[in-house]
């Protein structure tokens, strides 16, 4: 009975047809194995490809944002530096430096609209003697409450600059020449209410103060400096004045 199947297989191996049917399953077989391999390595290929697309653009992306980063950084402490160098840190007053870098355009304005430009100094009374007593942390409180008291007074387009210790300078410009007695005038008054606790004690504020004034013309060299000097020569000879009547 195996023979006989034997001989079967054996036919139909030999037959032209079933033998082209097996080269050709063969062929197929091959092929599509070929096919699938390079497809695989195509596949594969291209995944490398777009793998190495995201980590480049991943990389990309990375460096544009540590960039950005150090940029804002640097710009930041680039505004610090500048404010720093601009304001007094403990009053957050204008600093001198920033009076000494202003002071070319306030006169240049000043002379190309022929207004009147003045200084009013001011200097606490008796700051010493209660720095002394209730410490400079305190000291420094009677500092910020001054300050503040000051920027309220004046006006935007003032410049009020701590020149040192509990020295103030306010410096502006006005077509109109009371401009600056009313402003003296309205820092007077609102003294009358500057008053402050410390260490359990309220200390009733009051500062001397002295002015000057001068018209500037396209033509005039009056300086800044100038006009400062005088208002402080006035406001030390109002301490003296004050010094002597409460001695």
């Amino acid at each position: 009975m195996i023979k006989p199947l034997i001989r079967r297989i054996n036919s139909w191996w030999l037959k032209k047809t079933s033998l082209s049917k097996c080269i050709i399953a063969i062929i197929c077989a091959v092929s599509l194995s070929k096919i699938f391999e390079e497809t695989h390595q195509m596949v594969q290929m291209k995944l490398s490809e777009t793998i190495a697309e995201w980590i480049m653009l991943t990389i990309g992306i990375t460096v544009l944002l540590l960039v950005s980063y150090f940029l804002t950084v640097a710009l930041q402490s680039k505004e610090r530096l500048r404010n720093i160098s601009n304001y007094d840190t403990l009053t957050e007053l204008h600093s001198r430096h920033y009076l000494e870098e202003n002071t070319p355009r306030i006169i240049a304005e000043a002379r190309r609209h022929e207004w009147y430009v003045w200084a009013i100094m001011l200097d606490l009374n008796k700051f010493k003697p209660i720095n002394d007593r209730f410490g400079h942390h305190e000291g420094d409180r009677l500092l910020q409450y001054f300050a503040r008291q000051l920027l309220d007074a004046i006006r935007d387009t003032d410049l009020c600059v701590r020149l040192g210790g509990d020295e103030v300078v306010i410096i502006g410009s006005d077509p109109n020449y009371d401009a600056v007695s009313s402003l003296v005038e309205r820092i007077l008054k609102d003294m009358g209410a500057w008053s402050m606790e410390i260490g359990g004690v309220t200390i009733k504020m009051t500062a001397a103060i002295g002015f000057s004034t001068k018209k500037l013309t396209k033509g005039s060299n009056i300086s800044l400096e100038e006009i400062i000097r005088e208002a402080d020569n006035e406001m030390y000879k109002n301490k003296k004045i004050s010094q002597q009547t409460t001695a």
